[in-house]
Protein backbone atom coordinates (compact mmCIF):
# COMPACT_ATOMS: atom_id res chain seq x y z
CA UNK A 1 0.00 0.00 0.00
CA UNK A 2 1.20 3.56 -1.13
CA UNK A 3 2.16 5.90 1.31
CA UNK A 4 1.75 10.28 1.29
CA UNK A 5 2.86 13.18 3.25
CA UNK A 6 1.16 16.27 2.71
CA UNK A 7 2.50 19.33 4.50
CA UNK A 8 1.54 22.86 4.53
CA UNK A 9 4.03 25.55 4.96
CA UNK A 10 4.40 29.04 6.97
CA UNK A 11 7.27 31.02 6.56
CA UNK A 12 8.57 33.02 8.95
CA UNK A 13 11.76 34.75 10.33
CA UNK A 14 12.53 31.45 12.13
CA UNK A 15 12.20 29.08 9.18
CA UNK A 16 9.58 26.85 8.15
CA UNK A 17 6.29 26.58 10.66
CA UNK A 18 4.63 23.06 9.26
CA UNK A 19 1.54 21.52 9.84
CA UNK A 20 1.10 17.64 9.04
CA UNK A 21 -1.91 15.41 9.20
CA UNK A 22 0.31 13.21 11.50
CA UNK A 23 1.68 16.59 13.93
CA UNK A 24 0.79 19.97 14.06
CA UNK A 25 3.55 22.42 14.92
CA UNK A 26 1.27 25.34 16.86
CA UNK A 27 4.18 28.32 16.56
CA UNK A 28 3.13 32.06 16.62
CA UNK A 29 3.66 33.11 12.73
CA UNK A 30 4.73 36.80 12.16
CA UNK A 31 3.07 37.15 9.06
CA UNK A 32 -0.61 36.65 7.65
CA UNK A 33 -0.34 33.71 5.18
CA UNK A 34 -0.34 34.47 1.57
CA UNK A 35 -2.74 31.78 0.45
CA UNK A 36 -6.64 30.37 1.87
CA UNK A 37 -7.20 27.62 -0.89
CA UNK A 38 -4.60 25.34 -2.58
CA UNK A 39 -2.63 27.22 -5.62
CA UNK A 40 -3.93 26.58 -8.98
CA UNK A 41 -0.61 25.67 -10.12
CA UNK A 42 -1.16 22.10 -8.15
CA UNK A 43 -3.54 21.63 -11.55
CA UNK A 44 -0.64 21.04 -13.72
CA UNK A 45 1.30 19.00 -11.36
CA UNK A 46 0.90 15.20 -12.09
CA UNK A 47 -0.59 12.91 -9.18
CA UNK A 48 1.98 10.65 -9.56
CA UNK A 49 4.85 13.15 -8.78
CA UNK A 50 6.82 12.45 -5.49
CA UNK A 51 7.81 15.61 -4.42
CA UNK A 52 5.25 18.59 -5.46
CA UNK A 53 5.54 22.01 -3.66
CA UNK A 54 3.19 24.61 -4.30
CA UNK A 55 2.76 27.96 -3.50
CA UNK A 56 3.31 31.72 -3.43
CA UNK A 57 6.09 33.77 -2.88
CA UNK A 58 9.35 31.88 -4.46
CA UNK A 59 11.97 33.88 -3.31
CA UNK A 60 11.18 34.10 0.25
CA UNK A 61 10.38 30.26 0.19
CA UNK A 62 13.96 29.44 -1.30
CA UNK A 63 15.80 31.97 1.52
CA UNK A 64 13.85 29.41 4.08
CA UNK A 65 15.45 26.61 2.26
CA UNK A 66 19.11 28.09 2.50
CA UNK A 67 17.67 28.99 5.61
CA UNK A 68 16.81 24.80 6.48
CA UNK A 69 20.02 23.68 4.92
CA UNK A 70 22.16 25.42 7.26
CA UNK A 71 20.03 24.25 10.19
CA UNK A 72 19.79 20.22 8.61
CA UNK A 73 16.59 20.82 7.71
CA UNK A 74 14.98 17.81 6.04
CA UNK A 75 11.96 19.08 4.43
CA UNK A 76 14.71 21.98 3.10
CA UNK A 77 17.82 18.90 2.22
CA UNK A 78 14.67 16.92 0.29
CA UNK A 79 13.79 20.09 -1.89
CA UNK A 80 16.93 21.53 -2.44
CA UNK A 81 18.00 17.86 -3.72
CA UNK A 82 15.32 17.97 -6.36
CA UNK A 83 16.04 21.50 -7.60
CA UNK A 84 20.04 21.27 -7.66
CA UNK A 85 19.84 18.73 -10.13
CA UNK A 86 17.76 21.09 -12.48
CA UNK A 87 20.20 23.86 -11.75
CA UNK A 88 23.20 21.90 -12.71
CA UNK A 89 21.92 20.76 -16.06
CA UNK A 90 20.36 23.95 -17.48
CA UNK A 91 23.66 25.84 -15.90
CA UNK A 92 21.42 28.18 -13.90
CA UNK A 93 21.63 30.00 -11.03
CA UNK A 94 17.65 29.64 -9.87
CA UNK A 95 18.10 32.27 -6.85
CA UNK A 96 19.59 34.74 -9.26
CA UNK A 97 17.77 33.62 -12.37
CA UNK A 98 14.61 32.91 -12.02
CA UNK A 99 13.38 32.92 -8.56
CA UNK A 100 13.29 36.87 -7.86
CA UNK A 101 10.94 37.61 -10.69
CA UNK A 102 8.44 34.81 -9.89
CA UNK A 103 5.91 37.02 -7.69
CA UNK A 104 2.59 34.88 -8.23
CA UNK A 105 1.83 31.26 -8.25
CA UNK A 106 4.32 28.89 -8.28
CA UNK A 107 4.50 24.96 -8.74
CA UNK A 108 7.92 22.32 -8.55
CA UNK A 109 7.58 18.85 -9.11
CA UNK A 110 9.52 15.79 -9.78
CA UNK A 111 8.56 12.44 -10.75
CA UNK A 112 10.16 8.83 -11.83
CA UNK A 113 10.63 8.58 -15.47
CA UNK A 114 9.03 5.28 -16.42
CA UNK A 115 11.26 4.30 -19.53
CA UNK A 116 14.79 5.70 -17.97
CA UNK A 117 13.77 5.98 -13.96
CA UNK A 118 15.37 9.01 -14.06
CA UNK A 119 13.99 11.96 -12.25
CA UNK A 120 12.07 14.37 -14.58
CA UNK A 121 11.59 17.59 -12.91
CA UNK A 122 8.84 20.43 -13.49
CA UNK A 123 8.44 24.13 -12.84
CA UNK A 124 4.86 25.47 -13.44
CA UNK A 125 4.05 29.60 -13.02
CA UNK A 126 1.78 32.34 -14.28
CA UNK A 127 4.85 35.11 -14.56
CA UNK A 128 6.21 35.48 -18.29
CA UNK A 129 9.94 33.86 -17.59
CA UNK A 130 10.41 32.14 -21.10
CA UNK A 131 11.58 34.47 -23.35
CA UNK A 132 14.63 35.27 -20.61
CA UNK A 133 15.28 31.47 -20.04
CA UNK A 134 15.25 31.06 -23.61
CA UNK A 135 17.56 33.61 -23.97
CA UNK A 136 19.81 32.35 -21.37
CA UNK A 137 19.63 28.61 -22.98
CA UNK A 138 21.20 30.42 -25.90
CA UNK A 139 23.94 31.77 -24.30
CA UNK A 140 25.24 28.27 -22.78
CA UNK A 141 25.17 26.83 -26.06
CA UNK A 142 21.83 25.20 -26.37
CA UNK A 143 19.56 25.28 -29.45
CA UNK A 144 16.12 26.78 -29.47
CA UNK A 145 13.59 26.09 -31.16
CA UNK A 146 9.98 25.16 -32.02
CA UNK A 147 8.41 21.99 -32.21
CA UNK A 148 4.78 20.47 -32.91
CA UNK A 149 3.59 17.64 -30.18
CA UNK A 150 0.29 16.60 -31.28
CA UNK A 151 -2.31 19.56 -31.18
CA UNK A 152 0.61 22.12 -29.48
CA UNK A 153 3.51 23.82 -30.12
CA UNK A 154 6.45 23.42 -27.84
CA UNK A 155 9.88 25.19 -27.27
CA UNK A 156 13.01 22.62 -26.81
CA UNK A 157 16.62 23.44 -25.66
CA UNK A 158 18.92 20.81 -26.83
CA UNK A 159 22.28 20.24 -27.25
CA UNK A 160 24.00 18.09 -30.13
CA UNK A 161 26.46 15.18 -28.70
CA UNK A 162 28.69 12.48 -30.78
CA UNK A 163 27.53 8.94 -30.27
CA UNK A 164 29.11 5.73 -31.84
CA UNK A 165 28.02 2.12 -31.77
CA UNK A 166 29.34 -0.60 -34.50
CA UNK A 167 32.26 1.86 -35.03
CA UNK A 168 29.51 4.24 -36.72
CA UNK A 169 29.61 8.09 -34.93
CA UNK A 170 26.46 9.69 -35.26
CA UNK A 171 24.99 13.08 -33.84
CA UNK A 172 22.09 12.98 -31.51
CA UNK A 173 19.96 16.15 -29.60
CA UNK A 174 19.71 15.86 -26.03
CA UNK A 175 16.78 17.34 -24.43
CA UNK A 176 17.76 19.59 -21.52
CA UNK A 177 14.23 21.59 -21.31
CA UNK A 178 11.38 22.09 -23.28
CA UNK A 179 8.62 24.20 -22.59
CA UNK A 180 4.74 25.35 -23.27
CA UNK A 181 1.64 27.27 -22.22
CA UNK A 182 -1.58 26.13 -21.18
CA UNK A 183 -4.24 28.70 -20.20
CA UNK A 184 -2.38 31.71 -17.98
CA UNK A 185 0.58 28.83 -16.92
CA UNK A 186 3.98 28.55 -18.31
CA UNK A 187 5.03 25.21 -17.90
CA UNK A 188 8.54 24.31 -17.86
CA UNK A 189 10.51 20.64 -17.79
CA UNK A 190 13.07 18.42 -18.80
CA UNK A 191 10.60 15.73 -20.35
CA UNK A 192 8.83 15.76 -23.64
CA UNK A 193 6.56 13.00 -22.87
CA UNK A 194 5.85 14.28 -18.90
CA UNK A 195 5.12 17.91 -21.22
CA UNK A 196 2.55 15.77 -23.67
CA UNK A 197 0.50 14.50 -20.58
CA UNK A 198 -0.11 17.66 -18.90
CA UNK A 199 -1.20 19.16 -22.21
CA UNK A 200 -3.27 16.07 -23.33
CA UNK A 201 -4.57 14.45 -19.91
CA UNK A 202 -5.49 17.33 -17.93
CA UNK A 203 -7.35 15.51 -15.42
CA UNK A 204 -4.07 13.30 -14.12
CA UNK A 205 -3.44 15.90 -11.52
CA UNK A 206 -3.08 16.75 -8.02
CA UNK A 207 -6.12 19.49 -7.62
CA UNK A 208 -8.27 16.29 -8.84
CA UNK A 209 -6.54 13.68 -6.57
CA UNK A 210 -8.56 12.45 -4.19
CA UNK A 211 -5.45 11.71 -2.22
CA UNK A 212 -4.21 14.98 -1.98
CA UNK A 213 -7.30 16.46 -1.77
CA UNK A 214 -8.37 13.70 1.47
CA UNK A 215 -4.83 15.19 3.13
CA UNK A 216 -5.45 18.74 2.43
CA UNK A 217 -8.54 18.58 4.50
CA UNK A 218 -6.89 17.77 7.89
CA UNK A 219 -4.31 20.66 7.14
CA UNK A 220 -4.90 24.11 8.35
CA UNK A 221 -6.18 26.07 5.17
CA UNK A 222 -4.37 29.24 5.45
CA UNK A 223 -0.38 29.08 4.86
CA UNK A 224 1.93 29.80 2.47
CA UNK A 225 2.03 26.23 0.43
CA UNK A 226 1.91 22.73 0.27
CA UNK A 227 4.73 19.96 0.15
CA UNK A 228 3.74 16.51 -0.67
CA UNK A 229 5.58 13.57 -0.42
CA UNK A 230 4.63 10.18 -1.82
Amino acid sequence: ESQSLTVSLTLNTQGFVTHTALCGVNEEENQPPSLSTPPQTLAYIPDDSILSVAGQDLQGFWQQIKTGLNHNNLISQLIYQGIHPLEESLQLDFAEDIFPQVTEEYGLSLSVNGETKQLDWLFINPTPLTDKLDNLAKERGLSVGTLPLNNHTITAWTKLVTSSENNFSHLEAQVKGVHSKKESYEILTNSVNLLNQILNNPHSNLLESPYFLSSVKVLPSQNDGYLYLQ
